[in-house]
């Protein structure tokens, strides 16, 4: 059986033979070959051929996605670890509080 599908890299399928679902994580066209990792962590190369003989959809990521996949950044999973200006503003004007009411409380100490 050959499949249409063309392996695009970040894109998750499931082997319909099998179950296994996986991640294209690399596609190296001029060596004709795919690398997938699959949903419980292993990493397999298959040849461009293997891939179009394989019995395939594409599927949603697991909702464990993350978990096997190999050491994500911050930045792959789509947080930002840059604050905000209002967050920025709003943690200075805590610890300006946090730092009147210690000088307040010093200050009743003196008396």
């Amino acid at each position: 059986m050959d499949n249409e599908i063309e392996p695009n890299v970040g894109s998750w399928y499931q082997n319909l033979i099998n179950g296994q679902v996986f991640q294209v994580v690399s596609l190296d066209e001029d060596a004709a070959l795919v690398e997938l990792q699959h949903s419980d962590g292993d990493i397999e190369e298959i040849s461009l051929d293997e891939w179009h003989t394989m019995d395939l959809e594409a599927t949603d990521a697991p909702d464990d996605w993350n978990g096997p996949i190999d050491d994500p950044e911050p930045e792959d999973l789509g947080f930002s670890d840059t604050r905000s200006e209002a967050e920025r503003r709003g943690q200075a004007e805590a610890q300006r509080s946090e730092r009147l009411q210690t000088f307040d409380l010093d200050d009743d100490t003196v008396e």
